[in-house]
């Protein structure tokens, strides 16, 4: 799968990455985002999950104290700014035209936001401050001697030595990453579901007809060997994918590997256990004080 998504998208972000270079070589990186928050303190990560809305979830971030830091995941950074809730930063991870409308909006104007080198060229004229990185595509890319043709090590010299590493395949997973990295500690999740809720049937999903296709049109192979019903820890029963299922594995995995707290709070969620822990939104603002 993630071989396909590169093929399929590779001459339209190199042509992305061409573009961006002058904003690249004359701007801001990643390296000057560590230590941000030299406090330590907590932040709330806002995805686009189904639970965010079902549980009303922008209304309690809407009574959030000024200092109470929060990062958005692309998608949701207009809802939050009409909620009157300002990220600290804005985080895109896909180099997809779809994501321009999400800054281009009136409300959006003005954020800071992490983009990846490859973003639609309009990014960068579209935030106040952009904060470049370059995603890891291919692993060992540090090592020359591994990987001597890799193509990320090419676009981390072609962009005058931006920060490279794992985007975690989405936005929510990565803002999660960047959180840990700036100095937060505890990290809040909302709506980081990685699941459709209880809503959506299969069929209905944007996948469907990708894995209906792989599957040579076997739907009983489809329903049974790329998706799944789980009952989560909040008691609600979910349907997710194997997508899905591939970020909530990767998180885990850089959960394990981190020293910080992490409480997830979105209640359609399949991203648990480990050294994550599981709280409804609201006990978590008070838990934390936020």
């Amino acid at each position: 799968m993630e071989d396909n998504v590169y093929v399929a998208l590779e001459q339209m972000w190199f042509d992305s990455f061409a573009q961006n270079l002058p904003w690249i070589r004359s701007g801001k990186n990643l390296a000057d985002l560590r230590g941000r928050c030299q406090s330590r303190g907590p932040v709330v990560v806002v995805g686009a999950g189904p639970s965010v809305e079902k549980f009303n979830h922008l209304a309690l971030l809407k009574g959030l104290k000024e200092s109470t830091d929060v990062l958005a995941t692309d998608r949701m950074l207009v809802p939050l700014m009409k909620n009157m809730v300002i990220p600290e930063l804005s985080v895109t991870v896909d180099g997809s035209p779809k994501i321009v409308p999400f800054y281009q909006d009136p409300y959006a104007m003005g954020v800071d936001a992490v983009l990846p080198v490859y973003a639609h060229q309009p990014l960068a004229s579209l935030v106040k401050e952009a904060y470049w990185y370059v995603p890891a595509l291919d692993e060992g890319w540090e090592d020359p001697k591994r990987t001597p043709r890799s193509v990320t090590r090419a676009m981390v010299e072609m962009s005058g030595h931006s920060m490279a590493g794992s985007a975690y395949g989405n936005s929510g997973g990565f803002s999660w990453s960047l959180a840990e990295f700036m100095g937060h500690d505890p990290v809040i999740l909302v709506g980081i579901d990685f699941s459709y809720g209880p809503a959506l049937a299969p069929s209905q999903t944007p996948f469907f007809k990708g894995f209906l296709k792989q599957r040579e049109g076997k739907v009983a192979d489809v329903i049974r060997l790329d998706f799944r019903y789980e009952d989560n820890p909040f008691g609600h029963r979910v349907l997710s994918d194997v997508s899905w299922d591939g970020y909530r594995d990767i998180f885990l995995k850089g959960a394990e590997r981190s020293k910080i707290t992490t409480v997830n709070c979105s209640s359609y969620t399949t991203l648990h256990g480990g050294k994550i822990k599981t709280m409804e939104l609201e006990q978590a603002i008070k838990e934390y004080n936020l």
